[in-house]
């Protein structure tokens, strides 16, 4: 089971799921990328409308009626509740480097939205709340706009949410209740497939210990971790294996052999043909049935 985070303001609970840090919102075709923890960025819905520099997100951040926003979103929001990232107490701040730029409490960003046009907040208001209301539609209608790569990325990504959730429900039904135990067991599907373990791959690729590893992987390697878990899943079940012990030699089993099978089926492709492939065969024509 993944972690939630839960965050209180105005004695309100809203409750993030660790699952969905890090997605992002479509709008007009674009990416409004938020910071994993929410804050959508202003930057993203400034390049919608052309960026336009006297509508810039520094520019708008000085307005005074930016000014004026900010503190009674603070005084409603409860300031102490909210954990500071910038002058503003974390309501907008901005950032250096790679996926840098502006971000803002949705309350803020969607009146950033309006202000740069308003149908642009219209827009944006409504994909909004559809995502974070778990709209299932708003998916299949987002990828029904996207390329190929997209939609396979996005079903492979699921499956392999489907999975994972299987696999570690197995293990909890089997006597691996702890998130360590749990994270040992998944090490060992990438001891068996990737030689490694999470934290020691992610070293490898040069990515940041808070990355997730799934999503930099290839077709390939996630449709191979995807079957390892769903061999181990199988085997702990069918042959009842108990604890952490035997429940990580079968995730660590299951890799191994699924990166046999891939590393035999590359070799292959170097080895001469076995036998020449068959020829095809014409279909026999239809008869035409008697008048």
């Amino acid at each position: 089971m993944h972690d939630k985070v839960q965050v209180n303001i105005d004695s309100r609970s809203f409750i993030m799921d660790e699952a969905s840090k890090g997605d992002a919102l479509t709008v007009r075709g674009h990416t409004i990328a938020d910071d994993g923890n929410g804050f959508l960025s202003l930057n993203d819905m400034w390049r919608l409308v052309g960026e336009p520099a006297s509508k810039a997100p520094p520019q708008w951040r000085r307005l005074p009626t930016t000014l004026e926003l900010i503190a009674a979103a603070l005084q409603n929001m409860g300031k102490s509740h909210v954990k500071a990232k910038s002058e503003d107490g974390s309501v907008v701040y901005s950032k250096s480097g790679k996926g840098g730029g502006t971000y803002a409490h949705p309350v803020i960003a969607l009146s950033y939205a309006e202000y740069l046009e308003p149908s642009l907040g219209v827009e944006v208001r409504e994909v909004y709340l559809r995502f974070r209301g778990g709209d299932p539609l708003l998916a299949d209608e987002t990828l029904q706009k996207a390329g190929g790569d997209a939609n396979r990325w996005a079903a492979q990504r699921a499956m392999s949410r489907v999975l994972r959730k299987e696999f570690t429900a197995t293990l909890q039904d089997h006597g691996v209740s702890s998130s360590r135990a749990m994270g040992q067991c998944t090490d060992g599907i990438y001891r068996g497939f990737l030689g490694r373990t999470t934290k020691e791959e992610l070293k490898n690729r040069n990515l940041p210990a808070s990355a997730n590893l799934r999503d930099e992987m290839n077709f390939v390697d996630l449709t191979g971790v995807m079957l390892s878990e769903a061999l181990a899943t199988e085997d702990i079940r069918d042959a009842n294996r108990q604890g952490h012990s035997e429940c990580y030699q079968s995730s660590k089993r299951s890799g191994t052999a699924v990166r046999k099978l891939i590393d035999d089926q590359r070799a292959a492709r170097l080895a001469p043909p076995e036998e020449p492939a068959p020829k095809p065969t014409k279909r026999p024509a239809r008869k035409k049935p008697e008048a």
